[in-house]
């Protein structure tokens, strides 16, 4: 388990860091990458609430996260790339990476 929590912690920061120093990359493909640590990140403590790994308030802080990531994510509703980019890395990430911290 300690193995997976190194991994998935190297992968959303290395990948924020790399595109960082890459500006050449639009910006929808930077958020698309966001997504895609974001449903990583989702998809790992889904399997922590399978196991029971995770409390009612952690439950409903995921599903919080869900409620204004998703739709960015899923459908591609969001009023400016960069607010849409702002919400997935520092937002979403950042609180689901906060709970699965938690669930350790």
């Amino acid at each position: 388990m300690r193995a997976v929590k190194f991994v998935l912690v190297a992968l959303l920061t290395a990948g924020p860091l790399a595109l960082t120093a890459c500006e050449s990359i639009p910006k929808e493909v930077q958020l698309i990458q966001a997504c895609q640590n974001y449903s990583r990140v989702l998809a790992t403590l889904a399997g922590f609430k399978a196991e029971g790994r995770l409390t009612a308030p952690q439950i409903e802080a995921v599903e919080g996260v869900r409620t204004f990531a998703n739709p960015i994510c899923e459908n591609g509703e969001y009023v400016t790339i960069d607010l849409a980019l702002d919400t997935i890395e520092n937002k979403a990430i950042e609180d689901l990476m906060a709970i699965h911290g938690d669930a350790q």
